[in-house]
């Protein structure tokens, strides 16, 4: 577990390849740990490598098929998927002003030579929104803004129906209900969110070895 929340650590402050040196010791002891695979998810998304890093989300749910922080993740990307279909078709309506597309940073992230992790320069706004709506294989590709959003609340009550103290699921759940305009149980989730982060341990009971004395 310390080489996993180191490669977090090193992730969320883009120390990319110290966070590929973690995970790959972290891999030496456990390889077939679903925790493994969620965190090179977590690394490959925070680098705009989405469609890679949803293959290794859904390679820790076919090991743990309750893995919570991996379901969590699938959801957020069906509910990125529910806003940018509904970015697209604000976009083609020619009665709305044109959204201005940033431009790429001019520097891009060295590369990694570790298989499979790799950096990538930044994409567009545009690019990430094309990206983000083809991530998926054909037979499961939402269609359309309901079923994105109808996706991302399936994976939402599956994770809290696994744990329903995951006061990250209740607040994911509530974004996905008010995107629907459901403000009356998105408010219910919300609240019981902030009612649950309250007494949430900043270190999961579940990762503290246990000795027998």
């Amino acid at each position: 577990q310390l080489w996993l929340y180191a490669a977090e650590a090193f992730t969320n402050t883009s120390q990319f390849t110290d966070a590929v040196e973690c995970l790959q010791e972290a891999k030496t002891l456990t390889p077939s740990s679903p925790d493994i695979f969620y965190y090179e998810g977590l690394l490959l998304e925070r680098q705009e490598l989405l469609s890679d890093a949803i293959a290794q989300y859904q390679k820790a749910l076919s090991i743990d098929c309750h893995h919570i922080l991996s379901t969590i993740r699938m959801a957020m990307f069906y509910q990125r998927i529910h806003a940018n279909l509904s970015s697209q078709t604000m976009l083609g309506n020619p009665s709305l002003s044109p959204v201005p597309t940033p431009s790429p940073s001019p520097k891009a992230s060295p590369s990694i030579s570790k298989p499979q992790i790799q950096i990538s320069p930044p994409e567009s706004a545009k690019e990430r929104l094309s990206d983000s709506v083809n991530l998926f294989p054909t037979k499961t590709s939402p269609t359309d803004n309901s079923e994105a959003a109808l996706l991302a609340e399936n994976y939402l009550t599956s994770a809290l129906r696994s744990d329903p103290t995951c006061h990250q699921a209740w607040f994911e759940l509530g974004l996905v209900l008010k995107q629907n305009n459901d403000n009356e149980r998105a408010s219910e989730c919300f609240l019981r969110a902030i009612e649950l982060d309250k007494t949430t341990p900043v270190i999961p009971f579940s990762s503290i070895p246990r000795e027998v004395l």
